[in-house]
C-alpha cells in the first residue's frame, strides 16, 4: 500500500489531505470490488442519494456533492465509474462566502461531470459571516463561475438564497443576466432582506419555467410587457413578501398555473379585491398570512386547499368553501376547536383527504360524533388522514379508539366502525415527535405502520422533518398485527 497524493484530487480542488491507494490482491477480492460497473454505478447513486435527506433536520448542501468527491477517489474503478455518472454531480452548491478560487474549481468539475443530466444549482450567501470589505466584492462583482456554472446543457432547479441583513439588490442586478435565455425548470429566488430592484424585468427575459417562487422581493408598478413569455408555462407559484404584486394580473399570464402558493403580498392598488380572481386551471391554493377576497374566488377545478392561518373565520371564506365543491383534500393545521371541525365537515362532507394536528377533540369527534350532539359521522367520506403529534397531550387510548372506529376494517374482530360509515381510512399517516417514540406508541406504529418520509413544513409551519418520525399504514396486510397489542380499556 502506498501513500500517494491523488492528482485527481488535487484537480477537484475540493481535498485537503493525501489519500491511500490501494493495489488490490486479484487473488482475494472483497465482494464490492466484484460488483459489475453497472451495480457500482447504482450503489454509489444510493449513497450520494442518502445525503440528500435531512438527518435529525441537519442538511448540508455541499454534502451530496463533497459524497461524489469521496466515492471518485476509492480505487480506480470507483473513480472511472463515478466520474462517468453525471447523476452523482447533479447537485452543487456555490457560497458566496468562499474563496473565488474554490468556486472556480468546483465550476469546472460541475461542468465537466454533470453532462446532459438536469442540474440543481443552489447559489447562496450569507451576510453575517461576511465583513465590509467582502460584501462591497460581492455587490459590485460579476462572477464568472457562476456563468460557467449555468452554461450546462439542462437545468432542473436554480436556487438563489441570500441571507442575512446586506442589501442583495446590487448581486442580482450585477448577476441576473445569468438567467436569459436558459431553459430552467425550477427558479428560486429568496433574500431575507427587502430590495428595491423589480424582479419582473429579469424574469421576463428567461426561457419559460414551471415552478417559480419569490421571497422578499418586488414587482415593478408596472409589469414588464415580456413577463408573460416567462410565465406562460408555470404550474407553481409561491410567493412570500413581494410587494407591488397583483394576484389579478399574475392569474392572467399563468393559463396553465395548478398551485399558488400565498404568503405575504402587498399591493397599491386599492381596488384589486373587488374583481373576480378566477383560474380555469388551478388545483390546490394555500393562503398562509395574506388577505384574499375568498368571495371573488372562482376557481373551477380547485381540490385542494390550505386553510389560512388567520382567516378561518373572515367574512367569505365558509361561504367560499361551501360554493366549491370541488375541494376533496384539506390542509387544516391551524383549526383548532372541535367546533371549527364539525363547521368544516358540514361544509364540506365531501372531503376525502385532511392534514392537521392531533388534536383530542378531533379524534374523539371521529370516532362518536353523538358525544358532540350531531346525528351523522363527520367526514363520512374521508379516507386518507395526516395527524402531527407533537406534543403530550394525546392520550394514547384516544388514539386507539379511533383507530377501531375509523381504521379497521369492518371485519375485523375489533373494530367500531359505524354502519353507515361506507369504508374505514384507507391511509392513517402520524407523524410523531421523536421523544415521544416511545413505550406503547412505538409498539403501535412499529406493528401496523412503515417509515416514510415526506415534506410537510408549509403544512404545519415547521420542518417536520428536523424532530419527527413519519409513519403510514401499510398497503397490504394493514392492522393484521393490531389484536396483537389488546386494549386497555
Amino acid at each position: 500500500m502506498a501513500n500517494v497524493t491523488s492528482e485527481a484530487a488535487v484537480k477537484d480542488g475540493l481535498v485537503e489531505h493525501s489519500v491511500e491507494v490501494q493495489t488490490p490482491n486479484t487473488d482475494i477480492l472483497p465482494p464490492v470490488q466484484r460488483c459489475s460497473d453497472d451495480i457500482l454505478r447504482l450503489i454509489l447513486e444510493e449513497c450520494v442519494l442518502d445525503e440528500c435527506i435531512p438527518i435529525d433536520g441537519r442538511l448540508d448542501e455541499d454534502e451530496a456533492f463533497r459524497t461524489s468527491v469521496r466515492l471518485s477517489h476509492v480505487c480506480g474503478q470507483w473513480r472511472a465509474v463515478a466520474i462517468s455518472t453525471p447523476s452523482l454531480w447533479k447537485k452543487v452548491n456555490f457560497s458566496l462566502n468562499v474563496d473565488t478560487e474554490k468556486n472556480n474549481s468546483l465550476a469546472e468539475v460541475f461542468t465537466a461531470r454533470v453532462k446532459h443530466v438536469p442540474a440543481d444549482i443552489r447559489i447562496v450567501a450569507y451576510s453575517g459571516h461576511m465583513d465590509e470589505d467582502q460584501l462591497a466584492v460581492m455587490r459590485s462583482s460579476k462572477y464568472a463561475y457562476l456563468r460557467r456554472a449555468v452554461s450546462v446543457a439542462s437545468i432542473d432547479t436554480l436556487t438563489m438564497a441570500l441571507f442575512g441583513e446586506a442589501d442583495f439588490g446590487p448581486f442580482l442586478i450585477g448577476n441576473m443576466d445569468i438567467l436569459y435565455d436558459k431553459a430552467i425548470e425550477n427558479l428560486s429566488i429568496q433574500l431575507n432582506k427587502y430590495t428595491d430592484e423589480p424582479i419582473d424585468p429579469f424574469i421576463a427575459k428567461c426561457l419559460p419555467m414551471r415552478r417559480l417562487s419569490l421571497r422578499n422581493l418586488r414587482f415593478g408598478s408596472t409589469l414588464d410587457k415580456h413577463l408573460s413569455l416567462g410565465l406562460a408555462n408555470v404550474t407553481e407559484l409561491s410567493i412570500s413578501t413581494v410587494y407591488h404584486f397583483s394576484l389579478l394580473s399574475i392569474l392572467r399570464i399563468t393559463p396553465m398555473i395548478q398551485k399558488l402558493e400565498l404568503w405575504d403580498y402587498y399591493t397599491d392598488d386599492p381596488t384589486h379585491s373587488d374583481e373576480v380572481w378566477q383560474s380555469s386551471t388551478l388545483r390546490s391554493l394555500s393562503v398562509f398570512y395574506s388577505r384574499i377576497p375568498w368571495e371573488h374566488i372562482r376557481c373551477p377545478q380547485l381540490t385542494r386547499i390550505q386553510l389560512p392561518m388567520r382567516q378561518i373565520n373572515y367574512i367569505g371564506f365558509w361561504p367560499f368553501l361551501k360554493r366549491t365543491v370541488t375541494i376533496t383534500e384539506v390542509s387544516g393545521a391551524h383549526i383548532i376547536t372541535p367546533q371549527d371541525f364539525v363547521r368544516l365537515a358540514n361544509t364540506s362532507p365531501q372531503i376525502t383527504s385532511l392534514i392537521t394536528h392531533a388534536r383530542p377533540g378531533l379524534l374523539e369527534l371521529l370516532t362518536d360524533s353523538q358525544n358532540f350532539e350531531l346525528q351523522e359521522p363527520v367526514f363520512p367520506n374521508l379516507i386518507r388522514l395526516t395527524i402531527l403529534i407533537k406534543e403530550d397531550n394525546v392520550p394514547y387510548l384516544t388514539l386507539e379508539r379511533f383507530i377501531r372506529a375509523r381504521c379497521l376494517p369492518r371485519n375485523h374482530i375489533l373494530s367500531t366502525l359505524d354502519h353507515r360509515l361506507a369504508h374505514s381510512l384507507e391511509a392513517l399517516t402520524v407523524i410523531i415527535k421523536r421523544d415521544l417514540f416511545n413505550g406503547r406508541w412505538k409498539r403501535l406504529l412499529e406493528a401496523n405502520f412503515i417509515r416514510i418520509s415526506l415534506s410537510l413544513q408549509s403544512d404545519f409551519m415547521i420542518d417536520v422533518t428536523s424532530n419527527f418520525l413519519m409513519w403510514r399504514t401499510a398497503r397490504v396486510h394493514v392492522w393484521d398485527n393490531f389484536d396483537a397489542q389488546p386494549l386497555e380499556l
